[in-house]
Formats: structure tokens, C-alpha cells, sequence
């Protein structure tokens, strides 16, 4: 009876332990394969999670068959010879199998060698040993022996890009260093970081977080590494929390933020060829408008700056904007100079004391143009005066490692003089790394998710190309190729994303998959088929063989359009590129991040909770936004000159002779009003200082 119950307790035993592993290898493997991943052992893991279930579940099956046999030969105290050992081993690894796979049908085989007292074991165990043996054999090897009719069974590739199993990708590109890229589930050698990254995909798609995991791995070297710096646009105001959590310096370009330094044009400025780049980013020519004028505001624009250079005098954006918007100034500053005063002759001919319409022209589309600049000149002035300036040659050239990274913060208003103070800014740093020597050791990352919102970017397409040899490293990503094709054409668009070595695709729109479908290419390839048909009449059947040459997409749209959104608790599936350095052929890989590793991710960029794991406090400084009375473009107080009470009416004049006058109603006014009344009914009283309950700006 002893013997009946030892049987049972290590059969159930057995069984129990070999379902929850079988069931849970799966998972294991997961968590023991990302644990080390973290932890710096990858190399490991080498494949992943595919050698974990192969080879642990050869492993669990030695042991399941090595503790059955066991538990057989105490109980029969048999086992000295080596058929018995033989027949002890067949029968155990069927039961091990029955246990797995079918639990109910094992167990009722257990209870029934129970009763039977194994007496006759070895026989049953070798018969079902051998039927169950013979049944796994077909079942793992039949499809490989008998191929299906009509399927293909092996092929050639001959030429274009490779598509590539996870594995096989990781043992070609993994190469875990120091501030190595991570792309797909792959860390990449720090040396191809400068191949340039792009990625696609739709809101939500996981397109945003690929690029924070990129930049989570690679900024750290910021402050850390000599010559080594970073360019970020930040399109959701989530940057400066991101990067103070990777304690690495910073400095912000937001002209609306007190956080902000001021940018040192006139350091960054320095020559007719550089103010000419900025009057043509700032006063761009517009399509649908006489290009005279814009070109004309243009010259304007660089002989102001030019005259400033020339005499050494200090200056900004401000007193550029100021001089062009103000008539008298400008022509007083342009008659110190024999350029400027063949400007004055050019464009403000005066006939009979009066100036010709193209002056007042030329003067009304710089007006036109720069009216918006002078809030975002104004604002940064004062933020020079509090915060300090910067200029980008120093930040582009600095070799040490007290460098930052310099966010371009979104302002959120003035977007079109804020996208083109950002285009100037750009352009002046592909300016600078243009003239750098080249560098294996130096990095500059850039990067732009969203592009599309900073509009088209100077000079991107040198940046690209020449900027690989000086250590630039370029991220870029965006939703709709269609509207990259809007900013830059389609020639030009596809251009620029084929200077991307490393791409990420996730779930795009329909348009989207099909154009990065055809740039992704096609691949030839032989194709070998087996086919076999059956006689109808004398049941005969024939084999045929050929080798059929195919030339195909290496993914169809509808893989990229269909792939899964990203959401809690499910993976983030995408598709992946990287070009080969040897052969430049493009290799594409799948590859689904799991869950575990996106949620804990996710607590590490953006301190959410995860597991047991608590949400972690944001290191965000709040943000402090500018007084409004910083972002006056000019001095809209009344000033008492000018200016005519009159039914009720006040009409401003310039005071000059012949100028039109602007009327302004005053509901306010009382008729007895006198000078004193009209400052006390807006908040000023007699002594000129504000009246209680008023935030009164300074006239």
C-alpha cells in the first residue's frame, strides 16, 4: 500500500510541477530575458527568448523523464540491467508527455499502474512509450518530411533588402556599449548613430516613445562626454521634465518661458552673408505677392545688421526689428553709412517732400512681416537682461564636457514667428557644423518629433549628407509622409528620408504605408516549389519541381496601415530598418516589444506607475510664463501728443504734416475730462502710481 501511494504523490507531484512550468515557461523566459537585459547581461540571452523555450524545455524534459524513471525503479526496486533501464526511460518520457500535454488521460494511466502495482510496467510503459514517441516525432518533423502540396519549401534571395528573423538580427547588429542606440529591441554600435534615425507612425502608434527610448540611452553622454551636445524641439512642453530626470544640463529657447536664455544674434551674426540669411528666413517671399517688395525689406533687413556690424556697436533682435519699424530711425542709421544711404535712394525717393509709393511699400511689408518678431524681440531682451544670452557658435564648438542640451520649447502662440525664429536657428547650426572638422568621436544629436509643426527646415538636406562625416546624428520623425511632400515637394521629401539609415514604422495612415512601402523596396528572390497532383481516372500521382524568380515588396502596405496601436498592458509591435555599413542593403526586421518591458519603460522616461512600483514625482519646473508688458512690441501708452478730444473720440496723429489720422472711441470719457480724470479712470492716479486693484503697465 506504501507502493500505491508513493506512486501517486510522485505522479502528481511530477505532473503538477511540469503544467505550471510548461504553462509558465513562456512568461519566465520573458521576464529572465528582459532582466538581464536591463541588467547589461544580453549577451546572454543572445537570441532572446527562443533559446529560453527550446532549450528550457529540453531541459524539463530530461528532468521529468530522469524523476519518473527514478520514482519507477525504487518502487519496483528494480533497474540494474540496461533494457530495464531502457524500458524505464521510453515509459517515463511518454507519461512526461501525457502529463503535459494531456493531464486527464495521465492521470487516469497513473491510477491505473496504481492498482495494478506495476506489475507489468515495463511492458506498458515501453508500448505507450513507443505509440506516443512515434506520434511526437511526426507531429514536430511530419511538416518538414512531407511538404504540403503547393507550398513553397525553399528560397533564394538574389538581390534588394533582407528581411530578417529578430534573432538573427540581434546577433548581426546587437552591440551593447556606452550610450548605444537603441532601436527594434537592438542596441547599436555607438558609430552608426550618425546614419541618422527616422521614425513614422500615427498618434498613439508608439512613434514619440521610440524616440524618448532612443534618447534615453544616447543624451546621458551630454555633460558626460567630451564634445558632445543636442539640438531638441519640443513639441508637447514635456522635454525639460524628460531630461532633468537623466540629469543632464540643459537651456531652453522659449522667448514666453521665464525658465528661458536669450539667443546672442549679434555673436551668431557675423557677416553680410549670415544677416542675409536671416532677413531671408524672416521676411520669406511669398508666392502670391510681388516679389519686389519682400526682396526689397530683404536688403533692408541686412543693411541695418551690416551697419550695426560695421561700427562694432552691441545690438540684437530688437534693434533691428525697432529700426525697421520706426521711419526716422531707420533713415538716420542708414545715413551713417555710403551703403545705406544708396538704400535711402533706392527705395525712399522723395518727391516734392513727399515719399514715393514703393518706399511706403517696401516699408509696409517689412511692417507687415516683422510686427509679430518684435513681441518675441522684446520678450527676449528683457529675458537677456535676467537669464543671460547664448550664442550657437559657442554651443556648436564647445569641446568640453560642461555642454547642454538646447531645447527649442513650442510657445504655443505667435507659432509662425516662432517656427521661423526656429527655422533661423536651425539653419545657423548646420551653418556651424558644416565648417567642423570631421570627427569619429564627436556627437551632435538633432532632434525633431513632429517636424511638420516647425515647417520646412533650412538646409536639412546638407545636413544629412555632409553631417555624417562631423559626428551629426539627425532624429526625425513625423505622422503623414503626405505632408512632408507638402513642405519639401516630392522629389525633394524623398530625398531626405532616404539619408535615414534607421528607420522605425508603426500604424500609419493608408497613404503613409503606401509610400514607405515603395521606399522601403522591393526584393528578388528564387523560389523553390513542390507540387503534387492526383489521376483521377487511375488514382497515379505526380511530382513536379521548380524554381520559380519572384520580385516583390519587402512589406505591403497593409502590414504598416494594420499594425496594433500602442496601449497598456499590450506590446508595442513595429516594423524596423537599418541599413547594412558593407553592402548598404536595407535589412528589415519585426519586432514587438512586450508589455513588461514598454511598462517599465514607461516609469523609467515618465515616472508612471508600473507593477508594484509607485508613479515618481516630476523633477518639472514649473513653468513661469513672462509678464505681458515684456512681449510690448512698442509703446501703445497714450502720451498726450497727437492726439484730439472730440465727440467723444480721441484721433492719433503722427504729428508729421499730411499723415493719416487713427480714431480710437473712448466710451469712457466724461466731457469734463481733463488729463488727470483720463489717467484715474484707467488705474493712475495724480502721483502716477498705480491705483489699488490694477496691474497698470509701465507707459
Amino acid at each position: 500500500m506504501n507502493k500505491i501511494v508513493w506512486l501517486c504523490v510522485s505522479f502528481a507531484l511530477y505532473g503538477l510541477v511540469g503544467c505550471v512550468l510548461w504553462q509558465g515557461i513562456h512568461p519566465a523566459a520573458l521576464l529572465i530575458t528582459e532582466g538581464l537585459t536591463f541588467l547589461g547581461f544580453e549577451w546572454i540571452t543572445e537570441g532572446g527568448i527562443v533559446p529560453f523555450l527550446i532549450y528550457g524545455g529540453y531541459a524539463l524534459w530530461v528532468l521529468s523523464v530522469v524523476g519518473y524513471s527514478l520514482t519507477l525503479v525504487r518502487i519496483r526496486g528494480e533497474g540494474k540491467g540496461l533494457g530495464s533501464w531502457l524500458l524505464l526511460g521510453i515509459g517515463a518520457g511518454a507519461l512526461a508527455m501525457l502529463f503535459w500535454v494531456l493531464p486527464i488521460v495521465g492521470g487516469v494511466l497513473a491510477y491505473r499502474l496504481a492498482l495494478s502495482q506495476l506489475s507489468d510496467a515495463p511492458r506498458l510503459a515501453a508500448l505507450v512509450g513507443i505509440i506516443f514517441g512515434a506520434g511526437g516525432v511526426f507531429g514536430f518533423l511530419g511538416p518538414v518530411v512531407v511538404r504540403v502540396p503547393g507550398q513553397p519549401s525553399r528560397e533564394v534571395h538574389l538581390r534588394g533588402s533582407h528581411q530578417i528573423g529578430f534573432s538573427k538580427m540581434r546577433r548581426l547588429l546587437q552591440k551593447r556599449e556606452r550610450f548605444s542606440p537603441f532601436l527594434g529591441g537592438v542596441y547599436l554600435a555607438v558609430a552608426r548613430a550618425t546614419q541618422h534615425f527616422l521614425f513614422i507612425g500615427r498618434t498613439g502608434a508608439g512613434k514619440s516613445f521610440s524616440i524618448d527610448v532612443l534618447l534615453w540611452n544616447v543624451l546621458p553622454a551630454v555633460g558626460r562626454e567630451p564634445d558632445h551636445r543636442a539640438l531638441v524641439y519640443d513639441h508637447k512642453g514635456v522635454a525639460i521634465p524628460f531630461v532633468t530626470r537623466m540629469d543632464v544640463p540643459w537651456k531652453l529657447f522659449n522667448p514666453f518661458d521665464m525658465r528661458s536664455v536669450a539667443w546672442d544674434i549679434q555673436a551668431d551674426c557675423e557677416d553680410e552673408a549670415g544677416a542675409r540669411e536671416m532677413a531671408e528666413i524672416l521676411l520669406p517671399l511669398r508666392k502670391d505677392a510681388q516679389p519686389f517688395f519682400p526682396m526689397a525689406a530683404q536688403e533692408l533687413f541686412v543693411g541695418i545688421a551690416m551697419t550695426f556690424l560695421t561700427n562694432e556697436e552691441t545690438w540684437d533682435l530688437f534693434d533691428v526689428v525697432s529700426t525697421m519699424r520706426d521711419q526716422e530711425k531707420l533713415k538716420a542709421l542708414l545715413a551713417r553709412t555710403p551703403a545705406g544711404r544708396n538704400l535711402m535712394g533706392l527705395y525712399f525717393e522723395m518727391r516734392e517732400g513727399i515719399e514715393s509709393k514703393s518706399g511706403h511699400d517696401v516699408r509696409a511689408t517689412a511692417f507687415t512681416y516683422l510686427g509679430r518678431l518684435a513681441t518675441v524681440a522684446a520678450a527676449w531682451r528683457k529675458l537677456g537682461e535676467i537669464n543671460g544670452r547664448i550664442s550657437l557658435q559657442s554651443w556648436a564648438n564647445n569641446r568640453g564636457r560642461d555642454n547642454y542640451v538646447l531645447i527649442l520649447g513650442r510657445a504655443n502662440r505667435n507659432d509662425v514667428v516662432m517656427q521661423a525664429m526656429y527655422q533661423l536657428i536651425f539653419a545657423r547650426v548646420v551653418q556651424e557644423i558644416e565648417g567642423q572638422q570631421d570627427s569619429r568621436k564627436r556627437r551632435t544629436w538633432v532632434v525633431f518629433d513632429e517636424a511638420f509643426m516647425v515647417g520646412r527646415l533650412p538646409k536639412l538636406e546638407n545636413l544629412l549628407v555632409f553631417g555624417r562625416s562631423k559626428g551629426a546624428a539627425i532624429v526625425w520623425g513625423f505622422q503623414s509622409w503626405l505632408g512632408i511632400e507638402e513642405l519639401y515637394g516630392r522629389e525633394i521629401a524623398s530625398q531626405i528620408i532616404g539619408q535615414f539609415g534607421h528607420c522605425g514604422f508603426f500604424r500609419m495612415d493608408a497613404d503613409s504605408a503606401k509610400k514607405v512601402s515603395d521606399a522601403i523596396g522591393q526584393r528578388q528572390l528564387e523560389r523553390y516549389r513542390q507540387s503534387r497532383s492526383v489521376n483521377g481516372s487511375d488514382r497515379s500521382i505526380s511530382i513536379s519541381h521548380q524554381w520559380d524568380e519572384k520580385i516583390e515588396p519587402l512589406t505591403l502596405p497593409s502590414d504598416l496601415s494594420g499594425k496594433q496601436m500602442q496601449k497598456p498592458g499590450v506590446g508595442l509591435p513595429g516594423s524596423y530598418m537599418s541599413v547594412d555599413l558593407d553592402t548598404e542593403v536595407g535589412m528589415l526586421w519585426e519586432h514587438t516589444l512586450s508589455s513588461l518591458w514598454v511598462g517599465w519603460m514607461r516609469h523609467q522616461l515618465y515616472g508612471e506607475r508600473f507593477l508594484i512600483f509607485p508613479a515618481q514625482q516630476s523633477k518639472e519646473v514649473p513653468v513661469e510664463r513672462i509678464p505681458s508688458s515684456w512681449a510690448t512690441s512698442g509703446d501703445w501708452a497714450f502720451d498726450g501728443g497727437g492726439g484730439d478730444k472730440e465727440n467723444g473720440v480721441v484721433s492719433m496723429s503722427s504729428g508729421e504734416e499730411g499723415s493719416p489720422q487713427v480714431v480710437y472711441p473712448l466710451i469712457w470719457m466724461e466731457e469734463e475730462d481733463d488729463d488727470e480724470n483720463v489717467a484715474e479712470s484707467m488705474g493712475r492716479g495724480e502721483d502716477d502710481s498705480a491705483a489699488p486693484g490694477y496691474d497698470f503697465p509701465p507707459m
